[in-house]
């Protein structure tokens, strides 16, 4: 059993774990109608471990225990937290500034999802990954055009000897220099939001067939008649690099409960058609819906 935060994940076989939160108590309610939102904590709890150990994740059941909820899920790999130290990345989830760590954990949420569509949706995963950045690089910086916030977060939180392996550049005509290396990577990266992202976005067309080329051969990118076609597993490392490096980088605020941030997400404000006595159920008869 490994403990963090307010959060456990037990062994259940290989690659199988149940991730558990003790409460003080629950509701009666039927298990197969509990509420989305008692386990929402949990989800993104989920969704960070992806990011961090860059592994999917498939949850399979959630369910109730006693005074416990418990969420089942399977990785694509063996996980080791205690080596990994994920207890202390975790614990800067929860001290971030409360605007940075709902957009952080929501950045978390599009790279799960990225994950979940890599083998079956290219396009939409790549968006996806721009979008993990994109959100989040845009609620952290004041200044600049999207674009220039988008590039700039990679600037600023991918060193440069991370921004490129060997082998993703095993095929160049010859050795860049670092200025040609710092070229192309902005180079890559516009051709990524302005191709890729604008060109889903605005006009519906899917990434360069390219692009699944140098995933296969396991390359930054592939060119086709003077076009750079970034290959979708590079910039997934970086954007996993970004976000891990911008975590680490974050100064200690206070710390936050996650399920309280999350939760202002299920509060509608609605304006009653007449005095709602106290214990009255609130319907579509008694408030203003439209």
């Amino acid at each position: 059993m490994f403990t963090f935060d307010k959060y456990s994940i037990k062994v259940l076989k290989d690659r199988e774990f149940y991730l558990i939160k003790e409460m003080r108590e629950l509701p009666y309610v039927p298990v197969k109608s509990f509420p989305y939102h008692y386990f929402v904590d949990m989800y993104y709890v989920l969704y960070f471990l992806c990011l961090f150990f860059k592994t999917e994740i498939q949850i399979l059941e959630r369910k109730t225990e006693s005074k416990r909820l418990l969420l089942r899920f399977l990785t694509n790999k063996d996980l080791d937290f205690l080596e990994d130290d994920f207890e202390k990345a975790f614990e800067k989830v929860v001290l971030m500034q409360k605007d940075l760590e709902v957009a952080y954990l929501n950045s978390c949420s599009a790279f799960h999802s990225a994950l979940r569509l890599e083998n079956s949706n290219h396009s939409t995963a790549f968006v996806l990954l721009v979008v993990a950045i994109e959100s989040l690089a845009n609620t952290y910086y004041r200044k600049g055009s999207h674009g220039e916030r988008f590039k700039r977060f990679f600037a600023d939180f991918v060193p440069e000897n991370k921004r490129f392996l060997t082998s993703e550049l095993r095929y160049v005509e010859r050795e860049l220099t670092r200025e040609e290396t710092g070229a192309l990577f902005v180079k890559l990266l516009t051709s990524v939001y302005g191709r890729v992202r604008s060109g889903f976005a605005h006009f519906g067309k899917e990434s360069p067939v390219a692009s699944m080329t140098a995933d296969k051969l396991q390359l930054a990118y592939v060119k086709t008649y003077r076009k750079l076609n970034p290959g979708l597993r590079w910039f997934k490392r970086l954007v996993a690099e970004a976000l891990i490096n911008f975590l680490f980088s974050q100064e200690i605020k206070e710390r936050n409960d996650i399920h309280s941030l999350l939760q202002e997400r299920f509060k509608v404000k609605v304006k009653a058609r007449k005095d709602i006595k106290k214990y009255e159920p609130i319907t579509p008869e008694n408030i203003y819906l439209q």
